[in-house]
């Protein structure tokens, strides 16, 4: 068995770029059975370390994020990453996230539903790859609204689910939602 390692370099102690390197690598490793991940952690990147993916925020990636009106509240997604080597960044955090779950789709993932039954991960080699996305969001609220009757954990899969498919927000409708949890636990 020939083991295949993928190092990812975090960027700073952001802990939305955490869980950005940590899906990185929990994906990674259910595509490849024969793959370990490492994880670097640096607060911006280091050029004499070779064969990394740099994941975050750094002000040597931002001239290839493009430009938009409002860093912290558009989204903007840098991805050039070839046979291991590269960056995944984007114009804020929450932004290096959605490119982290792009990164993750160019190499053939995908959620259609928010539940862990919903995740679509393909069994494949990662030994040689290439990912080149440059893009910015079309609009600055990419999200949804649902009704009816909500669970806890109803809500708490479609937070998890919206970045994958490269939404932003999620609410509730009206101030108080209590009537739609009232609905799913049955309350009077």
């Amino acid at each position: 068995m020939k083991y295949r390692r993928i190092r990812f370099g975090q960027l700073g102690k952001n802990q939305t770029v955490d869980y950005a390197v940590q899906e990185l690598c929990r994906c990674a490793k259910l595509m490849d059975s024969e793959v370990m991940t490492e994880v670097l952690c640096a607060d911006t990147v280091q050029p004499a370390f070779k064969n990394v993916i740099w994941v975050g925020l750094d002000e040597s990636l931002q001239g290839n994020v493009p430009a938009v009106e409002d860093a912290q509240l558009d989204d903007a997604i840098a991805i050039s990453v070839k046979d291991g080597n590269g960056y995944i960044t984007g114009s804020n955090d929450r932004s290096v996230l959605l490119a982290a779950y792009r990164f993750l789709r160019e190499l053939g993932c995908d959620w259609v539903s928010p539940s862990k039954g919903g995740e679509r991960i393909p069994e494949r080699v990662l030994d040689t790859y290439e990912v080149n996305v440059c893009e910015k969001a079309a609009y600055r609220h990419r999200g949804v609204c649902i009704e009816g009757a909500n669970s806890y954990e109803n809500v708490l899969d479609m937070i998890d689910y919206l970045p994958r498919v490269g939404m932003n927000e999620y609410y509730i409708q009206f101030m108080v939602p209590v009537a739609f949890f009232d609905r799913w636990y049955g309350a009077v």
